[in-house]
């Protein structure tokens, strides 16, 4: 059972991004908005499959290396040499990586074409998707850099800008240009980003050493050792998104792939706004304390206690309002999107209880049991999704998502216990039944009374009562009145 002080740090570092995230989370459905209105249900499909590109090319050329990066400037405890080095070598990988992808991007650019929209008429934006991809290798080796440091305040700035440069690029790009602007909203975004990292970094001063190249290649080689691993986990999971996209693209249409695209987004809303608030702290505490197995236990418990209680509520939220912030987020050609989001909750909660025991094989370095535990959850998400959607109902594909959730829980399980003597202890499991059991009775209120007013009634109060329990039972675990926890929560926020 964790302390009150092990808790408030958790809440402490979730305080700091989580302000800033909820910001980002505004800038972003306002920015996805534009984009709906501007660009219709084709035009966010064309979107998420140039973002789907970006990310897929980011990932393979990153190598892993900023993610480890991060793991190694968190265990240099400020010897600035050490650290010198690894900024010095990472930055010189990205370069050198992020010109060779723009350049094979370019050569292969009517195959790419070809195979992901059946033409050649996108051979001009796949090569300028390049540059956007250069500018992201460039921004993801800054934000690894401050990540390492651990500053939060920084890395929240950063959430917010990002997001306010979105919208002032999106709006001009989409209205003037259409859906050719895409492409050059992507690039102008991933400058922006980085011209961003750049300044905050710019502050640590850090030292400059010289480096030959062999030494430059020793010290690329140690980050590669676990990045590698890393990067073939991201990679796999960025080709599987892309690949269930271009199923989807071929076996119904342009409209369809944008509806699953808004539904995966809004389902997902709050956990990239939470989790990865909690992850940016999370990572670097936990990779410091893996030879403590008695405080990495509690760690990885605490976390995940305190991951359920915050999340829970907004899931059922988001299950409650889908049809009306499909109406505000997109247009009403996005509506077939809400069945979707609701199936997804279940996947959402999965995932969250999953979240501390995911990040155990990276903090560890422990790529074998990282590729083990994400293979096996993303070869049965990828066939099942397959196979569901093959049956000519697009909507069965948000099935594989819990089913992969599923497999994916008992493989880290496993992993966490054999491997790492990390056992999750029974309140929590207690918790996760609680949590789907009130889910299975909303979404069967839903689908017992359609769009009636008495399901949203019903849905209504088991949302106040979840959230009335959740906010309890977690002023209990700060010690804090709940007064208290408010006022916390506005004087973090008003920090930013």
């Amino acid at each position: 059972m964790g302390t009150p002080q092990s808790y408030r740090q958790i809440f402490n570092a979730a305080s700091i991004i989580g302000s800033s995230a909820f910001l980002n989370m505004f800038l972003t459905m306002f920015r996805n908005k534009i984009t709906a209105v501007l660009l219709g249900t084709s035009g966010m499909g064309l979107l998420g499959l140039f973002i789907s590109l970006n990310s897929l090319a980011s990932t393979a050329w990153g190598g892993g290396a900023a993610y480890s990066a991060t793991r190694k400037i968190a265990e240099c405890n400020n010897n600035f040499r050490k650290i010198a080095l690894i900024v010095v070598s990472l930055r010189r990988f990205a370069i050198i990586n992020g010109l060779l992808c723009m350049i094979l991007l370019a050569i292969f650019s009517p195959l790419f074409s070809e195979v992901i929209f059946g033409s050649q008429k996108f051979i001009i934006p796949i090569i300028c998707c390049g540059f956007a991809i250069f500018f992201t290798l460039q921004n993801n080796f800054l934000l690894a850099i401050l990540q390492g440091y651990r500053d939060l305040y920084a890395l929240a700035k950063i959430r917010i800008g990002v997001g306010l440069i979105g919208i002032l690029l999106c709006l001009p790009c989409y209205y003037f240009w259409g859906h050719n602007g895409i492409v050059p909203f992507l690039i102008l975004l991933a400058f922006g980003d980085w011209l961003l990292a750049s300044y905050f970094v710019k502050k640590y001063r850090i030292r400059r050493v010289k480096l030959s190249w062999h030494r430059w290649g020793k010290t690329i080689r140690l980050l590669l050792s676990f990045g590698l691993y890393y990067m073939f986990f991201v990679f796999m999971a960025d080709a599987c998104n892309y690949f269930q996209n271009i199923l989807l693209l071929q076996w119904y249409d342009l409209s369809i792939c944008g509806i699953f695209q808004a539904s995966r987004y809004l389902s997902g809303l709050l956990l990239s706004f939470i989790l990865g608030a909690m992850g940016t702290d999370y990572y670097p505490r936990l990779a410091k304390i893996t030879r403590d197995k008695e405080e990495l236990n509690n760690a990885v418990n605490d976390q995940q206690n305190i991951c359920l209680l915050l999340v829970f509520p907004g899931i059922l939220a988001v299950m409650l309002f889908a049809p009306l912030a499909i109406k505000i987020l997109y247009t009403d050609d996005f509506l077939p999107a809400v069945e979707l989001i609701r199936f997804f909750s279940l996947s959402s909660l999965l995932q969250t209880f999953s979240f501390a025991l995911s990040y155990l094989t990276i903090a560890h370095g422990d790529g074998k049991m990282l590729i083990i535990s994400e293979m096996g959850a993303k070869t049965f998400e990828t066939s099942s999704f397959c196979f569901l959607i093959w049956s000519g109902i697009y909507q069965l594909g948000a099935l594989s998502l819990i089913v992969s959730g599923i497999v994916y829980l008992v493989l880290l399980l496993g992993i966490s216990h054999w491997r790492y003597a990390v056992h999750v202890n029974k309140e929590n499991f207690l918790l996760l039944l609680f949590m789907l059991i009130i889910i299975v009775i909303s979404l069967g209120i839903y689908y017992c009374f359609q769009e009636m007013y008495w399901g949203y009634v019903i849905n209504s109060l088991i949302l106040f009562a979840s959230s009335s329990y959740c906010l309890i039972s977690l002023s209990k675990k700060l010690s804090f009145s709940l007064s208290d926890l408010c006022n916390r929560i506005k004087l973090r926020f008003y920090k930013e």
